[in-house]
C-alpha cells in the first residue's frame, strides 16, 4: 500500500501537542484526496516504542519503502536521535535511487521545525526547501511547537503553517512520489549511515543505503582541538577537528588535506566523528572489513582511545608531534596516556610523524600493508582451488 507522507519524529518529542499537529495535518492532507484523515493511505506514524533493531526489522521499512514524501519534525530530541537519522539516509537514498550522474533528487524530504534545535539542521538537508511560501518568518524562529501551546490551534498563524506544508506535502506526492522506486536491497540497521552525525564521506563509500564492505574504504578519526577547544596558536585549529593543521605554522595542510590525499590511488574516504558514538562506529568498521586510522595530536587523542580495545590488522595510529602543541616529552606522556599498549609498540601502523612528509609517507605504508593483510588470505586460497591458471580455456574438472 502506498502512502503520501512518512512522519519522521523522534519518540521522545510525542506528546499531546504533537499528536494534535499529525491530526490537524493529514486532516488537510485528506481535503485534497477521497480518503479520510486517519485511513493509512494519507500518512504513516510509528506508534509503537520498541527496541531499534526489533522497530527496524517491523513494519516502519515497508513504509520507508511505499511513502511518496518525508516529513522531518525537526528537534533538538530529533537531530541526536541516531533512529531518525537512519530513517532519513534510508528515505534519502531511496529518492536518489536510480538517478542519472549529475540528476537533482526529487524534492520529498520536508524538514518541520517542531522546536528550533540546539544546532543547525545538517548537512544532508541543505539542499531541501525548509519552509513553504506563505509562512511567515516567526515559525522559523519560534517552531511550530510553541505556535501551537502559546497561540491555539484557532490562531491564524498555526492555520497557516499546517496548510502550508499540507499542500506542499500533497504537490510533492503527486508531482514526484510515484517516481521514487523502492531500494532493492533492504540494508541491515547498523550499517545504514547517520546522517546528522556529522562527518563527510565519498559517494561511494555507501552502496544499496549501506556503509560499503571491504578494505578500500578507509575511515579516518581526526582526533584534534577544535578551534573551540583550542584558540592558541591562531591557525593552528578550524571550527571543526578536520581543519587542524599538524605541522602549523611551517606548512598550511589540513588533516584531511594529508587523509585525503593518501587515499586518492586504490581507497575511498570517511571520516568518523568523535562523539559517544565513536566505540560502536569503529566495531562496525571492523565487522565491514573497513580500515581504521587515527590521526591525532597527542594530547586529544584520549577521545579515540576505544580504537585500542578494537585493534586488529585494519586499524592505525598516528599521533602527529610538533611543538606547537607543547614539548616533546609532555605529547609523549599524552600520547602513552591515552593508548597505554599500543604507544609501547613498534609497528608501521603505529606512528610519530614530525612532518608532512613522515605523516604521508607513514599513510602510503600503512594503507598499502593494512589492505594487502586483508586481501592476501582471500588471494591464497583462490590460489588453492582446482581453477585453471588464468589464459587457459575451459571448463575444467574437480581432481578425484
Amino acid at each position: 500500500m502506498s502512502r503520501i507522507v512518512f512522519l519522521s519524529y523522534a519518540n521522545k518529542d510525542l506528546d499531546p501537542l504533537l499528536v494534535n499537529f499529525f491530526s490537524d495535518l493529514c486532516t488537510e492532507i485528506a481535503a485534497s484526496t477521497p480518503y479520510e484523515a486517519d485511513d493509512a493511505r494519507i500518512s504513516f506514524r510509528d506508534k509503537a516504542n520498541l527496541p531499534l533493531m526489533e522497530n527496524w526489522r517491523s513494519n516502519i521499512v515497508e513504509a520507508l519503502q511505499t511513502s511518496d514524501v518525508m516529513l522531518c519534525v525537526t528537534s533538538t530530541k530529533y537531530l541526536h536521535s541516531s533512529f531518525c537519522a537512519k530513517e532519513f539516509s534510508f528515505f534519502d537514498e531511496r529518492r536518489r535511487h536510480g538517478l542519472n550522474a549529475g540528476d537533482p533528487a526529487p524534492p520529498v524530504i520536508l524538514p518541520l521545525i517542531w522546536i528550533p534545535a540546539d544546532r543547525p539542521l545538517p548537512k544532508a538537508m541543505d539542499d531541501i526547501q525548509q519552509v513553504p511560501k506563505d509562512v511567515a518568518d516567526d515559525y522559523r524562529s519560534r517552531g511550530l511547537r510553541e505556535i501551537l501551546r502559546i497561540d491555539g490551534a484557532e490562531s491564524k498563524l498555526y492555520k497557516v503553517c499546517v496548510t502550508a506544508f499540507a499542500k506542499a506535502i500533497y504537490a510533492a506526492s503527486k508531482d514526484h512520489g510515484r517516481k521514487i522506486k523502492r531500494l532493492e536491497n533492504v540494508p541491515e540497521f547498523d550499517d545504514i549511515p547517520n546522517a546528522f552525525a556529522g562527518g563527510r564521506w565519498q559517494p561511494e563509500v555507501v552502496v544499496d543505503g549501506a556503509f560499503a564492505k571491504g578494505p578500500y574504504i578507509a575511515n579516518f578519526v581526526f582526533a584534534a582541538p577544535s578551534q573551540d577547544e583550542r584558540d592558541k596558536p591562531p591557525g593552528r585549529y578550524g571550527t571543526e577537528r578536520s581543519q587542524w593543521k599538524p605541522f602549523f605554522p611551517s606548512e598550511l595542510d589540513t588533516v584531511l588535506d594529508h587523509a585525503t590525499n593518501a587515499v586518492k590511488k586504490q581507497f575511498k574516504f570517511r571520516e568518523i566523528p568523535v562523539n559517544d558514538d565513536l566505540p560502536a562506529e569503529l566495531e562496525r568498521a571492523k565487522i565491514r572489513g573497513n580500515l581504521s586510522i587515527v590521526i591525532g595530536e597527542p594530547g586529544a587523542m584520549d577521545a579515540a582511545r576505544s580504537i585500542e580495545n578494537l585493534w586488529w590488522q585494519g586499524c592505525a595510529v598516528f599521533a602527529a608531534f610538533h611543538e606547537a602543541a607543547g614539548k616533546l616529552e609532555e605529547q609523549e606522556k599524552a600520547f602513552g596516556d591515552a593508548f597505554p599498549a599500543l604507544s609501547q609498540a613498534t609497528s608501521t601502523r603505529v606512528c610519530r610523524p614530525h612532518s608532512p612528509a613522515e605523516l604521508q609517507k607513514a599513510l602510503d605504508a600503512a594503507l598499502f600493508e593494512m589492505k594487502n593483510a586483508i586481501t592476501q588470505p582471500a588471494i591464497d586460497s583462490l590460489q588453492k582451488t582446482d581453477a585453471p591458471p588464468p589464459g587457459i580455456s575451459g571448463t575444467g574438472t574437480a581432481r578425484s
